[in-house]
């Protein structure tokens, strides 16, 4: 028993030191990283100035175009959507944000699943760990999951399921995907054997996600220096009235100016302008920011 004590023992220390290394390491390794997803991510954290960004999930990466923005609103642009995320991740990116500076204008691309819907809020967290140490991160990390508090405490844990891109961005060996001040477009023609139409929602209401609203509410609490736009960016086939509603919904309590492209007659079902079911193509892309351009020159009386 006293020799199980004594390698226990051991073992546990190894690890200990093991974690403590692992957390060294990968903390220097990540603010040295200038490529792809994790480049994006410590340039908007650590470097961003621009007077309009964008907010939200792949659609914002991929439908707006930040240089036509700049070239028609005479502001400096950013886009920093980021795919598979709403606003739990994307509170904690305004956070870091806000902690250099206040953009004039936002675009938060909204989206029914990530920013409003209820489902698995712990799936938001990954790209916000290696930044679990700064100002306000961790907190949303405990409302999503009491037990985060525990398990943050261990690099390995933090790292576990990035490590493997981190040292690929580090190393040049994968740069992730292209982007232009920010910007993800893709690019193609419609392939519709591939084509993925949104989800009929069932007409029972729609579950608002308490936990999302009340990260909207701190969101919108915190940019009320900013002039903040959401958005519905346009979709292949129409969304459903419950959907819409429920967009509405969220504009009117914020009492933010929803911009309605969902269903749009110039983009609805016009294989021209989409790569897939749920995404805009290059072409569509850049149409769509001229249309939004025009109309925030309106909202924003800019000649």
């Amino acid at each position: 028993m006293k020799k199980f004590l004594i390698k226990s023992s051991i073992l546990f220390l190894l690890l200990i030191g093991i974690d403590f290394i692992v957390g060294i390491i990968a903390d220097d390794a990540v603010v040295r990283i200038h490529h792809g997803d994790i480049g994006k991510s410590n340039y908007i954290n650590d470097s961003l100035t621009s007077e309009l960004i964008i907010l939200g999930s792949s659609k914002a990466a991929r439908h707006y175009n930040p240089r036509i923005f700049s070239d028609s609103l005479h502001l400096s642009s950013y886009n920093c959507g980021q795919p598979g995320q709403g606003i739990i991740f994307n509170y904690g990116r305004f956070q870091m944000i806000k902690e250099r500076y206040t953009p004039k204008i936002i675009l938060y691309d909204l989206i029914m699943e990530y920013d409003i819907s209820q489902n698995d809020n712990n799936q938001y967290l990954a790209n916000l760990k290696p930044f679990y140490q700064r100002a306000e991160i961790s907190d949303i990390f405990t409302l999503v999951d009491k037990n985060n508090k525990i398990k943050m405490i261990s690099n390995l844990y933090r790292y576990n399921s990035i490590w493997l891109q981190y040292l690929m961005n580090f190393l040049h060996l994968r740069e992730g995907e292209k982007n232009d001040m920010g910007f993800m477009p893709m690019y193609g023609s419609m392939n519709k054997m591939k084509v993925r139409k949104n989800k009929i929602l069932s007409p029972k209401k729609i579950e608002f996600d308490e936990l999302k609203l009340e990260l909207m509410d701190k969101f919108i609490k915190d940019s009320s220096e900013s002039s903040v736009f959401f958005v519905i960016s346009p979709h292949y086939s129409s969304p459903s009235s419950e959907e819409l509603s429920a967009y509405y919904k969220i504009a009117a309590r914020y009492n933010k100016q929803l911009i309605d492209f969902s269903s749009h007659p110039k983009y609805l079902n016009n294989d021209k302008y989409f790569k897939d079911g749920a995404h805009l193509n290059s072409i569509g892309a850049d149409e769509f920011t001229k249309d939004l351009s025009t109309l925030l020159k309106k909202k924003l009386d800019i000649n």
